[in-house]
């Protein structure tokens, strides 16, 4: 039994590595074909390949550091909980209580509440005797200052839990108006409250969003078409990272064939259930659509050369740039259905050679024989359904040349789905999110620059001519609403017809 079962893993290895061998034989065929058919047109695929990789490569550097230096933080983290537990309960300790709660909404009038960003949860300038504060409270006006505190994850699910905890807090609250500033994703959660709170969003008379980076996100029609779902190509290469680093850090040098083949395996599976699942759970999302701002006397402040929304903007333009590539390698499939057949031809020869080279020396292992004849028999297969197939089928050797195109594409989708606090994105190429200086809808911006250049300019709520401009606008909505009201308890001469 237990020889069976190797003989069938190995089986499995091998069918494996011919595919592989069949996809590099076919790749490097393409190539070859490309350069001596259509030179214009593979220098400028080359041209935007290289730059595409040459800005992706520090990328995935500073992703793979990142991941590694994240899973040895969460460990850390979770020994140090353990061993807090146990000690606790040897000990007697008591938890130490969470400091940053919210500051309630006491007053029955008037409260502003403060909004903190992304890993914030005790940003200064929400806390007392911050400028912010004491901007706000030198209005004439009297007002009730509440902080709202949440978890500060930068993540979907994150900012909807706290939209739900700002919506029970505003309908918690006595207070007659209320108030927003909220800086960075806290304006997000502003937004997404007044979607699913629509009730609740009628108590708030006006919000300051302080630099937030408005996130759209949206299902399109990709012209790259089916190349987009290579994207598991790139996910496989980056699944072979981790395991050839710890195949070589513990020195098992020998199984590192196996371990790559196996893992490959393991990776292509996973690829596909979690796509699977991430296109599921967008769809559901997506139908609620969620870009507006509704909400009374929107003001929008954003900073001049704001380094979070430019980055997720430069990320977004970079993953973008990969599926303009692979869709000018469809047009490419359209153009020149019937021409690629050299590159089998070639892959055959080179097949046919390593082949004659294993039968020739002896010393080399017959397993390789079997590998490359598998390879032979998958190009011949995929070149036969090429011939036969419906002629929008995309050729094999076009989806070889996209191979680099789609593992830079896979990298940047990460940098992306880190970016935006959602792994998904990863998954779901189809989805296109950006992010913008508004939201959907008429808005206008007031634009800051930066003081100095030692200034984050992201930090709009530390800007001292932003918190000026805070403390004015709320100043003067206060001074038309207690105006209106004034108006509103004048009595009315009542008008008679006299016949």
């Amino acid at each position: 039994m237990t020889s069976l079962i190797i003989l069938l893993i190995e089986s499995i290895l091998v069918l494996w590595m011919g595919i592989i061998f069949a996809i590099g034989a076919l790749f490097g065929a393409s190539i070859i074909y490309f350069i001596s058919m259509h030179r214009a047109g593979t220098a400028g695929y080359a041209a935007k390949t290289v730059v595409i990789g040459l800005l992706t490569v520090p990328v995935a550097i500073l992703l793979t550091l990142a991941s590694a230096s994240y899973v040895v933080t969460m460990a850390a983290r979770k020994s140090l909980r353990v061993v807090g537990a146990v000690s606790r309960r040897i000990f007697g300790f008591k938890p130490t209580e969470d400091t940053c709660d919210d500051d309630p909404a006491d007053t029955a009038e008037v409260t502003v509440h403060l909004v903190h960003g992304t890993f914030e949860r005790r940003a200064p300038w929400t806390l007392p005797g911050s400028e912010m504060r004491k901007a706000i409270e030198g209005i004439k006006h009297k007002v009730k200052i509440a902080r709202f505190s949440w978890s500060g994850k930068n993540s979907p699910a994150a900012r909807s839990r706290a939209a739900q905890a700002l919506a029970q807090k505003l309908k918690a609250s006595p207070s007659r108006r209320h108030y927003i500033v909220a800086h960075s994703h806290g304006g997000n959660i502003v937004r997404e409250m007044s979607h699913l709170y629509p009730e609740i969003a009628s108590k708030i008379h006006g919000v300051c969003l302080l630099s937030t980076p408005f996130i759209f996100r949206r299902e399109i029609n990709r012209t790259a078409g089916n190349f987009i779902y290579l994207n598991s190509i790139g996910f496989i290469f980056a699944t072979l990272i981790p395991v050839t680093a710890a195949t070589l850090l513990f020195r098992f040098n020998a199984y590192l064939p196996d371990a790559l083949i196996i893992a490959s395996i393991i990776a292509f599976i996973v690829e596909l259930v979690l796509s699977k699942y991430c296109r599921r759970s967008y769809a559901q999302e997506l139908k609620v659509a969620n870009e507006m701002m509704d909400l009374r006397d929107v003001q929008i402040y954003h900073a001049i050369g704001d380094e979070a929304d430019s980055g997720l903007r430069f990320v977004s333009f970079l993953h973008e740039a990969c599926f303009g590539v692979l869709s000018q390698l469809k047009a490419a499939a359209k153009l020149a259905k019937s021409k690629f057949h050299w590159p089998y031809v070639a892959a055959y020869v080179f097949f046919i050679c390593t082949i004659g080279y294993v039968a020739f020396f002896p010393s080399v292992s017959k397993i390789w024989m079997a590998v490359n004849l598998i390879g032979l028999g998958v190009t011949i297969a995929v070149h036969v359904m090429q011939r036969f197939h419906s002629s929008t089928d995309d050729p094999p050797v076009l989806v070889a040349a996209a191979l680099p195109i789609v593992t830079f594409s896979f990298w940047l989708a990460a940098a992306k789905a880190i970016a935006f606090g959602d792994w998904r994105l990863i998954f779901c190429p189809e989805i296109l999110v950006s992010s913008s200086e508004t939201p959907a809808g008429p808005h206008q911006v007031l634009k800051f620059a930066p003081q100095t250049d030692g200034t984050m300019v992201h930090s709009t709520h530390s800007h001292p001519e932003a918190v000026l401009n805070v403390a004015s606008w709320l100043d003067s909505r206060l001074d038309a609403e207690e105006a209106g009201d004034a108006r509103n308890k004048k009595p009315h001469a009542i008008s008679q017809n006299i016949a």
